[in-house]
């Protein structure tokens, strides 16, 4: 009973909290202004919390809870100064976090304290797993005093992570320190690598060629770093001499932005928020910057913190598509498919923001609509002279929106046709082989496309699947369940992927093995389905 009484008292609180924010202070028993914080910062009233915590702590500076508080909502607001001062508090305990020293570091470094900003880069390996920044920051130390930036090439089997985030590091030093003919070299061989990085890097260096005298490099440079949308950006007011050299700040920028990208799609979204907090803290205009913090807020459940960053970013801005996809996001289907259609009026020529608004009726139950606009977007690819993959990845958003839509004789005739320009193209093989046997339609044309697609892509979920689903409709089970059991342990509770790994033990006599997947899946399972699969788990599958 008393556990029941807490939990409403708190509910009441929080209630109290979102009504009158000013509740924080409201109390003289710091167990209570406590409460009140921690509350503030569960409700996402981070301001109210880290007042409530500072307050705190300037009658309690020995405690390290409210230093990790502080220092937690300080980087959800992004106020740098608050943050600060809880690290060099956990700094004193010698109970400083991984980041720490990278946030030590930049404050050293925009207030050109040199030797600080050395010691931080120096104690960055000792603390954690980001120590392979530590020669990157020191290489932008030496540029930011007109030195030379010394950073080494080396073999990526002996440092893997410094290999790969250095290469395009190196050529944002070469285009700070002048060295434009290394630069050039540099940007020719990481073009094909792509990547949000190598789209930064290719519009951040373009402006500087244009100042150079050479345009046809920096609109080369635009046009990969925008890709298909390098039409609708010819019809815009954009400056390419604008931002004629980059600074240290800036490449120190585009490092924390790669990072914290990789560290968000490795769900490490506390470490993720601190790096974007300190790209934008070196460079405050730049878009990159703006579009990963966005990112990371949204990734803490901070939606509107982040629609105010992305709503920043001007329409004449080369990210504006990206800012419009980050926003699009976070909206219901019918406000999404309203932002979208409008923006791609805006931008007319802009196949990402095309794009965007189909995916946005699809996803908002038009699907005849969105296949109209799928053949749109492909009729104009066509037109345009789009390669063969990007016409045919168009081609099978289209044959996706008309299956759906309950027109499978012309999503095939599109898919059959994506196959004649690009018969490579894994997904699609894997689409129509996987849909044919659904259908019991040409089985063994379907198995040979499942296991072409295989073959080009054996790590991909979907296909093992796939593959693993084609040898159970031959009954050869000993090849399937293998598979099977893969795919379901990458991808967890997957509906399809457990209910055929709980069919294929069932057919081999593992009765008890089936039921748990069968379960497994039930959890993700709704509608027809579930009721199929509690069918199969109360009495199994009937007989084939």
């Amino acid at each position: 009973m008393g556990r029941t009484i807490r939990i409403c008292k708190l509910a009441l609180a929080a209630a109290s909290l979102a009504a009158a924010p000013s509740a924080v202070a409201k109390t003289t028993d710091p167990v209570d202004r406590y409460a009140a914080a921690r509350l503030a910062e569960i409700g996402n009233l981070d301001g109210d919390a880290l007042k409530g915590y500072i307050k705190l702590y300037s009658d309690a500076p020995e405690s390290a809870v409210l230093a990790d508080r502080i220092f937690d909502s300080a980087i959800r607001t992004g106020d740098m100064a608050a943050a600060l001062r809880a690290v060099r508090a956990q700094e004193l305990r010698g109970e400083v976090s991984g980041e720490a020293p990278l946030l030590l570091f930049a404050d050293a470094f925009r207030q050109k304290n040199w030797p600080m900003a050395m010691l931080a880069a120096d104690e960055l390996p000792t603390r954690g797993n980001l120590g392979f920044m530590a020669p990157i920051l020191r290489s932008w130390l030496n540029v930011a005093q007109g030195k030379a930036h010394d950073l080494a090439i080396v073999d990526p089997q002996t440092d893997t992570l410094f290999a790969y985030y250095s290469n395009d590091q190196r050529i944002y030093l070469e285009l700070a320190s002048g060295e434009y003919a290394k630069a050039r070299l540099g940007l020719r061989g990481i073009a094909a690598t792509g990547g949000d990085y190598v789209r930064d890097l290719m519009l951040r260096a373009a402006p500087v060629f244009a100042a150079q005298g050479d345009d046809m490099f920096a609109d080369a440079l635009i046009g990969t770093g925008i890709g298909a949308d390098r039409l609708a950006v010819a019809t815009l007011p954009i400056d390419k001499k604008r931002k004629a050299k980059v600074l240290a700040n800036e490449g120190l920028s585009a490092l924390h932005v790669r990072v914290a990208s990789a560290l968000l799609e490795q769900n490490a979204n506390d470490q993720a928020l601190v790096l974007a907090r300190i790209a934008f803290w070196y460079a405050p205009d730049s878009e990159p910057a703006k579009l990963v913090l966005a990112n990371a807020l949204s990734a803490h459940g901070l939606k509107r913190h982040a629609t105010l960053i992305t709503e920043s970013i001007p329409q004449t801005s080369l990210y504006w598509p990206q800012a419009i996809q980050q926003r699009v996001g976070k909206l219901e289907p019918s406000e999404a498919v309203a932002v979208a259609r409008d923006a791609s009026q805006r931008w007319p020529k802009s196949p990402t923001l095309a794009l965007l608004a189909a995916q946005s009726q699809e996803a908002a139950g038009d699907l005849v609509g969105a296949a109209d606009s799928y053949r749109t977007i492909l009729e104009d690819a066509v037109k345009a002279g789009a390669s063969p993959r990007l016409r045919a990845y168009y081609q099978l958003l289209l044959a996706s929106a008309l299956d759906n839509s309950g027109n499978w004789e012309a999503a095939r005739a599109e898919l059959d046709a994506a196959l004649v320009i690009d018969p490579n193209n894994a997904q699609i093989l894997n689409y129509l082989g996987y849909s044919l046997l659904e259908r019991n339609q040409d089985i063994s044309r379907a198995t040979a496309m499942i296991r072409n697609a295989f073959e080009i892509a054996p790590d991909s979920v979907a296909i093992m699947d796939s593959m693993g689903w084609a040898y159970f409709q031959t009954g050869d089970y000993a090849q399937s369940i293998p598979l099977l059991e893969r795919a379901a342990k990458a991808s967890g509770n997957d509906l399809a992927i457990n209910e055929h790994l709980g069919d294929s033990y069932w057919r081999s006599g593992r009765l008890r093995d089936a039921r748990y997947a069968w379960r497994v899946a039930s959890q993700a399972a709704d509608g027809d389905a579930a009721a199929r699969l509690v069918g199969k788990i109360d009495i199994g599958l009937s007989q084939p």
